[in-house]
């Protein structure tokens, strides 16, 4: 998981915008970066087993189309949500929050 750049897919079962910019990537020591749709994001995650708990800490302010604005606000939402991750069959991260909603990525 670490290290890779995960394009993330569908958000909670609505899918994302098309050609959506949308991504994380883990970085070593607890850094968390990616795309969360139109500003570029930045936070800190920590791993216990299955267990992941995502703290988005700073977006940058660019303004995008509508639709990419509310799915950005929808994946911050989630990743702050988050309490456990999977890797499943097709090598999909799934992200799983405390009400069971989920986010589907794959490594790029």
């Amino acid at each position: 998981m670490v290290g890779a750049e995960w394009i993330i897919e569908d958000i909670a079962g609505r899918g994302v915008v098309d050609n959506s910019p949308a991504s994380l990537i883990f970085l070593p020591g607890g850094r968390l970066a990616g795309n969360a749709s139109c500003n570029s994001l930045i936070g800190q995650y920590s791993l216990d087993g299955t267990s992941l708990t995502i703290t988005p800490s700073g977006v940058t302010m660019m303004a995008c189309p509508d639709a990419l604005m509310t799915q950005e606000r929808e994946l911050l939402e989630a990743l702050g949500m988050v309490e456990r991750y999977a890797i499943d069959k097709d090598s999909a991260l799934i992200l799983t929050t405390e009400s069971g909603d989920t986010m589907t990525a794959h490594r790029r």
